[in-house]
């Protein structure tokens, strides 16, 4: 399979963007795993089942500039040399790339992006099968271009999915938690369809669970400050996806000022100020 992909010049492009826009280290830990993001060490997993030597590919194209991941823009980018030119490298969530693309890679060359539907449905579709989804593009340049101008007219490569399954314990905790008479509610930067199919797998949600018990970052901005309408759709609210640190403090104020005593866990540095925040 991969022997036949490799000749597919899309696939090789974000194999390598995956390698290229990637923190995780070429060395092993001193256990032998790998240290970092899990969808970056699945992407390196992906080079490495695929045949290509990462090792390789980064000393063909030592990086320049990156701009990190960012929760505001969701997506990273990479300026990489190659010869006497650049490649930049980007990954990221697809309704965030796809403002950024004007253009699409396929097995003919480069093409005008004109259906950006079809991508935002096969994301849905991806999703929908409780998959994390990751978009890829690129552009090569003769000239170095200023951070300001890294992301602009880039070429969409492709997207990708990855299963990255709740640990078997989290129902029960989930199920523990409501017996004590504590409400859980999940706030994720995952597409909304994703966050719903872990949350039914969980047990947080049912599979038949009405509108308005997912919502997006989004549409917690759409719904403004104040009033009785933003307040019943919070409190309905079970699950938030799509949503930025500000956002997650933004809930954790809304909860204190409802007299409710909030716990929170979070593994991610962006998730500090939410965590100082909560009360436990």
């Amino acid at each position: 399979f991969f022997e036949q992909k490799k000749k597919d010049r899309p696939f090789r492009l974000l194999v390598e963007t995956g390698l290229l826009c990637n923190n995780v280290a070429l060395e092993p830990a001193d256990d032998g795993g790998r240290r970092g993001d899990p969808v970056e060490i699945a992407l390196m997993d992906l080079a490495a089942s695929a045949g290509f030597d990462a090792r390789a590919i980064r000393e063909a194209y030592p990086e320049q500039v990156e701009l990190p991941f960012d929760t505001e823009t969701k997506m990273m980018a990479t300026l990489n040399r190659s010869g006497q030119r650049y490649r930049i490298h980007a990954k990221g969530a697809l309704e965030a790339l796809l403002d950024r693309c004007d253009s699409i890679l396929d097995p003919d060359g480069v093409q005008p992006l004109t259906d950006r539907k079809r991508w935002l449905e096969a994301a849905d579709t991806l999703a929908a099968r409780g998959l994390r989804t990751l978009a890829f593009a690129f552009r090569e340049v003769d000239e170095a271009p200023g951070q300001e101008q890294l992301l602009d007219r880039l070429v969409l490569i492709g997207l990708a999915g990855f299963l990255d399954p709740p640990r078997q314990d989290v129902r029960d905790a989930i199920a523990t938690c409501r017996r004590a008479g504590i409400r859980v509610v999940m706030v994720t930067g995952d597409h909304p369809e994703t966050a719903r199919q872990i949350a039914i797998a969980t047990g947080l949600l049912e599979n038949d669970a009405v509108d308005g018990t997912v919502m997006t970052g989004r549409q917690l901005d759409a719904i403004g400050e104040d009033g009785a309408q933003r307040e019943k759709r919070l409190l309905d609210a079970v699950v938030f996806a799509r949503v930025t640190p500000a956002q997650k403090l933004t809930l954790v104020d809304f909860y204190q000022k409802h007299r409710k005593v909030v716990g929170m866990t979070g593994d991610g540095v962006n998730d500090t100020p939410a965590l100082k925040k909560a009360d436990i």
